[in-house]
């Protein structure tokens, strides 16, 4: 190999000036969560951390703690229940993933078990203030979740069976949320 030339020189000059300059170089600002769509504003009363209390057809309460959060910029609701059933007894917990589909153009409800795969529900919102969660399974009995923005920043719950051969909604569940800390639960909760 030859003397090194002024050429080169430079060259390794201006390589070693654009390496400095990008260490040196602020990172981009990061994004702010996307502004959500209007389906996702319709269900956004729920974003929050919640202390629930539910009540069984029997009387018995059991109570949690609950919290909806937005991820993924604002394309999915993730959902995480820890509570202490009626009597004690085992965990009772709750994990979901949900939101607006637009490719199907309905709401969709992934439900997480212990054991089995996760279940699917079919969401709608057909009013203001009202989100509703159903799944149907093999037998044709047809579950379901009302989530009801009482508007005063709590929020009630009711969980429904509906059997085909009774051909009337039964309650199994009813929840009510308080928020855990002020402003702690409600709509416009969201980053």
């Amino acid at each position: 190999m030859g003397p090194m030339t002024p050429s080169w020189d430079r060259g390794i000059l201006t390589v070693a000036a654009f390496l400095v300059l990008g260490v040196l170089q602020a990172p981009p600002p990061l994004q702010a969560q996307e502004t959500l769509s209007p389906e996702h504003e319709r269900i956004d009363f729920l974003v929050g951390s919640w202390t629930t209390v539910s009540q069984f057809p029997d009387g018995q309460e059991g109570t949690g703690e609950l919290e909806y959060r937005w991820v993924f910029d604002g394309a999915w609701m993730k959902v995480e229940f820890q509570g202490v059933p009626p009597q004690g007894g085992g965990g009772w917990e709750a994990h979901v993933m949900q939101r607006w589909n637009p490719e199907k153009e309905g709401y969709e409800a992934w439900v997480f078990q212990a054991q089995g795969p996760p279940l699917l529900y079919r969401g709608s919102s057909p009013e203001p203030g009202l989100f509703r969660v159903e799944y149907e399974g093999e037998d044709g009995v047809v579950t379901g979740i009302d989530y009801h923005d009482m508007g005063d920043g709590t929020v009630y719950q009711e969980n429904w069976v509906l059997e085909p051969e009774a051909g009337e909604r039964r309650i199994t569940l009813r929840t009510s949320y308080e928020p855990d800390s002020p402003g702690g639960g409600g709509a416009g909760s969201h980053p």
